[in-house]
């Protein structure tokens, strides 16, 4: 009940309040259930609209815990009622607030704010006043950033300038603006280079423990921890997306993920774009690969428990450095993470010195890659192997036996059983399915099924002739025998294997017309 009581005096329809409680009305969410009535009794339309848009804002998602989260908003028409309402004297001060509340984002209000006090409490410490702007506070500001190693001292400077023009709304002159200019020149020499982003080896993920088992996510759980890294180094999402993101985003397909994410961090219509990857798995399923990473976790928490997104910038700088490295164009990962200028560059920069401690290790093994990142090939003229087998001297099978160290004689043993694991599956796979042979209910005419049943839904199971007996009566016969006869365009296409129908105990000689000619 407190929340109507909230709603009818932030509206202004507190005499409303008696005409409610007549029909029923106990929370705001009742209003809107019984609007129908309420203005067959001489409520109007705008009064239920006001009392509604007064009402508490409830979140679009309620696992959203975090205050910095962009909001999703439900698209909607402009409502004149509400554009009024918002214009009548009790309703201008909130109206107002709202407007200056929402000029900047929810991720970039908490930073200004602290930029702002920072600047005050320094201009506190030199007994001035902080606004107006003038060429003694900036000065003294510019030269305790300077002492203090502020790297970032422009944008305490584009702070504390919009500040004055948005709220005290006082100009910046241009002279004052050369001053600021002299002093971030000032403030940023010395300084030195920029540290490199951090990041970390993805393909090390490689090494976690993972599980095949489909669950809801848990962070207990390394090895789901370890998917949602693996979606967000491939996906090179930002701390905001992953923290933001919700079931609704994600879309799997037979062999594609489909995520929508932000066309870029400062949008603030809500304008989302897709990005698709498809499964890079072939015979055997890959421990890193995205499809498989999203597809184990598409189950709700049994308890119903809100879960918060994990989140951290490292997986954007990784992802990048990870796709760099395997020789992908500075194009396609621009355009993969939305990058719409070249900072890009910095992230990339560092992934040619993540391979460098391996090399010794792959000139003396004489492995094909480093810490599971693919090297290029050098160019130069290429060596016949026969050639030099031929040149270099030959050594005795005792001395490479006792060459040979334990941990690769483990790798190649662990390659081969690998190996035969997957020519078993590629067995099974290529198996020639049985004879599936149907009949209609009403008809003698035995039709030659799809062989892969099992793999597609029943929508798409054709004979050979073309008859869609998944979406009809048909019934299953194991030979063509008396009094049966075989369709002609089913069993003309497959003349090779004639044997099969022999066997059957009936022959080509009695080959009928399909019923789909017949009809």
């Amino acid at each position: 009940m407190e929340g109507l009581w909230d709603a009818l005096r932030a509206s202004g329809q507190g005499l409303l309040a008696s005409t409610l409680l007549r029909h029923g009305v106990r929370s705001v969410s009742d209003v809107a259930l019984k609007s129908s009535v309420l203005q067959e009794n001489g409520v109007l339309q705008w009064q239920i609209e006001a009392i509604l848009a007064a009402g508490p804002q409830q979140a679009v998602s309620p696992a959203q815990v975090r205050a910095d989260l962009p909001v999703a908003f439900q698209g909607k028409r402009a409502n004149l009622s509400a554009a009024l309402e918002a214009a009548r004297p009790n309703q201008r001060a909130r109206s107002l607030a709202a407007l200056d509340e929402d000029v900047l984002a929810r991720s970039t209000a908490p930073a200004h704010a602290s930029r702002l006090r920072t600047y005050q409490a320094v201009c506190k410490a030199w007994d001035l006043e902080p606004f107006p702007l003038s060429n003694e506070n900036v000065r003294a500001f510019a030269a305790s950033l300077k002492a203090g190693g502020y790297r970032s001292a422009a944008v305490y400077f584009q702070s504390i300038c919009s500040h004055q023009t948005r709220h005290l709304h006082l100009p910046v002159d241009s002279l004052l603006r050369h001053v600021i200019r002299d002093c971030l020149r000032s403030i940023l020499r010395g300084l030195g280079a920029q540290r490199l982003k951090e990041s970390f080896d993805a393909m090390r993920l490689n090494d976690c423990s993972f599980s095949f088992v489909d669950e809801a996510f848990s962070f207990d759980q390394v090895s789901h921890c370890r998917d949602l890294c693996i979606i967000g180094l491939w996906y090179m999402l930002r701390e905001s997306e992953l923290a933001s993101a919700r079931l609704s985003h994600l879309t799997l397909t037979d062999s594609e993920l489909r995520l929508l994410i932000p066309i870029h961090k400062t949008d603030c219509y809500g304008q989302l774009c897709e990005r698709v990857l498809s499964c890079s798995c072939r015979v055997r399923r890959h421990n890193l690969c995205v499809w498989h990473a999203a597809e184990r976790h598409l189950i709700r928490d049994p308890s119903g428990k809100d879960i918060q997104r994990f989140h951290g910038h490292v997986l954007r700088v990784s992802g990048a450095q990870m796709l760099f490295a395997a020789g992908v164009h500075l194009q396609l990962i621009q355009l993969l993470g939305r990058w719409t200028s070249m900072t890009i560059l910095r992230y990339t920069q560092q992934a040619g010195l993540n391979l460098l401690p391996s090399i010794p290790d792959v000139v003396l093994n004489n492995r094909p890659d480093v810490g599971s990142l693919a090297i290029a090939p050098a160019v130069g003229p290429q060596v016949d192997s026969d050639a030099l087998s031929r040149a270099a001297p030959r050594i005795s099978n005792e001395s490479s036996r006792s060459g040979a160290s334990s941990s690769s004689r483990t790798s190649t043993s662990g390659d081969i059983t690998a190996l035969r694991a997957e020519l078993q599956i590629l067995k099974q796979a290529v198996i020639k399915p049985p004879a599936a042979y149907v009949i209609r209910s009403r008809s003698k005419i035995v039709h030659l099924g799809c062989p892969h049943e099992l793999s597609n839904p029943p929508s798409s199971w054709r004979s050979r002739c073309g008859w869609a007996y998944g979406q009809a009566n048909f019934l299953r016969v194991s030979e063509i025998s008396d009094p049966l006869r075989a369709c002609q365009k089913c069993f003309d296409r497959n003349a090779d294997s004639g044997s099969d129908v022999q066997s059957s105990g009936s022959g080509f000689s009695d080959l009928e017309p399909s019923d789909s000619d017949s009809s």
